[in-house]
């Protein structure tokens, strides 16, 4: 999997480990507090007073900085190694300490238990907490793996802990020979069987 250019594969809640090893800060006049056990200002150090407790170390690899991406192609996977969803999308932006993204142009797949449930396509993904939510937004079109049922709709939100897939306002589902219309789809990446509610009509033609 290639994650902002870096090749690698991610678990979640596992963080971003720096293989460099700890240097020592340098300064130039007024920096300021910088997480070590002085405070350097000039040439001039204090010892912080014993009994007082010595601001926490950054962790390696925390770093909060956008990176933009260009031919972004990720995927996310659970503490056990299982994929939960993967994108594909001709760019967009990331950041690496907590692995969200914003893209454009993107075919993602959501997973089942490790197995494909939708493949959707947009024109933009918005994961700013990818282990809990998911939303495309533009143009979204959706099937289901068994390809018995597909939709399209403005916006989709899929829920990564239960599977939830909820799309609308105003969307079409065909499954077979039937057409259905409404106000939103809601349905499980268990069983790819969902319902349309709002407004919701039909049209069957027989084959």
């Amino acid at each position: 999997m290639v994650f902002w250019g870096v090749t690698r594969s991610f678990r979640f809640g596992v963080p971003l480990r720096s293989a460099s090893s700890w240097r020592a800060w340098r300064t130039v006049g007024l920096v300021g507090v910088l997480g070590s056990l002085f405070l350097v200002a000039g040439c001039h150090r204090r010892v912080i007073p014993p009994g007082v407790p010595a601001p926490p170390r950054p962790k390696p690899g925390a770093s909060k900085e956008s990176l933009t991406l260009s031919g972004a192609d990720l995927e996310y996977k659970d503490p056990k190694g299982r994929t939960l969803w993967k994108v594909k999308a001709s760019g967009g932006v990331g950041k690496v300490a907590s692995m969200s993204a914003e893209l454009r142009d993107v075919e993602c797949v959501f997973f089942h238990n490790g197995q494909p449930a939708w493949t959707c396509k947009a024109a933009s993904l918005i994961a700013t907490q990818p282990t809990r939510e998911v939303r495309l937004t533009g143009s979204v079109t959706g099937r289901s793996s068994d390809g018995i049922r597909s939709f399209t709709a403005p916006t989709l939100t899929w829920n990564v802990k239960s599977g939830a897939l909820n799309a609308g306002p105003g969307v079409t589902l065909k499954m077979g020979g039937a057409t259905l219309t409404g106000d939103r789809l809601i349905a499980s990446s268990a069983d790819r069987k969902g319902r349309i509610t709002g407004h919701a009509r039909g049209v069957i033609r027989p084959k």
